[in-house]
């Protein structure tokens, strides 16, 4: 499948906000050799990136309502208390889908794994090593390069959005 460019006016059939030349160039700046531009799961590794991206709890609303994708939206306030202009596509957003791309390219569905355990766990022991979660323990993994940067765009899993007057 072609990638299709969100810029920031509401393209049509858009499905990702960078193409394979701009997180090629990310991940070449950053040094980071797992990303091989020339495999041909690049391409389908930034789509299930985005699949993961566009799940974010994103502040403020979609700019239209036939557009595709999450991005533009309004009403945005980063974490710096600026507007987000509404004909845009975050430089954050973009990053955080490079870095998406980079893990679902190394360890295909790695951003949406089934997980069989229905919660917590309490307690694990094998080969005589044990692991145990403190109570309230996210089941899942943080991805901190991804989530910082989204910090500022995203809601807080315990904020209430409130908007300016």
């Amino acid at each position: 499948m072609a990638l299709t460019i969100e810029n920031g006016v509401v393209v049509p059939n858009a499905n990702t906000y960078a193409d394979l030349a701009t997180v090629t160039a990310y991940h070449a700046a950053r040094g980071n050799s797992g990303w091989l531009a020339s495999s041909e799961d690049a391409e389908p590794a930034i789509l299930r990136a985005m699949n993961y991206i566009e799940s974010r709890p994103w502040k403020g609303q979609k700019t239209a309502y036939s557009n595709p994708l999450c991005w533009p939206r309004t009403g945005v306030v980063d974490r710096e208390q600026f507007d987000v202009p509404a004909d845009t596509v975050p430089a954050g957003v973009i990053s955080a889908l490079c870095e998406a791309a980079l893990r679902e390219l190394v360890k295909p569905g790695c951003l949406a794994p089934d997980l069989e355990r229905g919660g917590r766990i309490l307690s694990d022991s094998i080969a005589g090593v044990s692991t145990s979660y403190e109570q309230g323990a996210p089941a899942g993994t943080t991805f901190a390069s991804i989530t910082n940067a989204l910090a500022g765009l995203v809601k807080g899993s315990a904020c209430v959005e409130i908007g300016r007057g």
